[in-house]
């Protein structure tokens, strides 16, 4: 497979990977606005608690993916037409 194709066919994978943890994150803020605001610094959606922790997690791994996603798109700027010299 060309350089090309394999940086488009990453570019695919990431795209789907980043609307996955986007659905993710927006389950999550669903959920947490069916806890009254009063109770969600206790328990799970606490400053410890395991849906914080979750949504955290899930926020680092989308920034990770916007970073790779421009790392890719640069790339494919980059690359040069196949039979193109060099």
């Amino acid at each position: 497979m060309s350089d090309i194709k394999a940086h488009f066919a990453l570019l695919k994978e990431l795209e789907s990977e980043n609307h996955e943890v986007q659905q993710a994150i927006d389950d999550l803020m669903a959920e947490m606005e069916r806890v009254p605001p009063e109770q969600r610094p206790d328990g799970d959606w606490g400053p410890a608690g395991r849906l914080t922790t979750r949504f955290i997690e899930l926020s680092e791994r989308q920034n990770e993916i916007a970073a790779e996603i421009k790392l890719v798109t640069v790339a494919i700027e980059n690359a040069k037409p196949a039979g193109e010299p060099s």
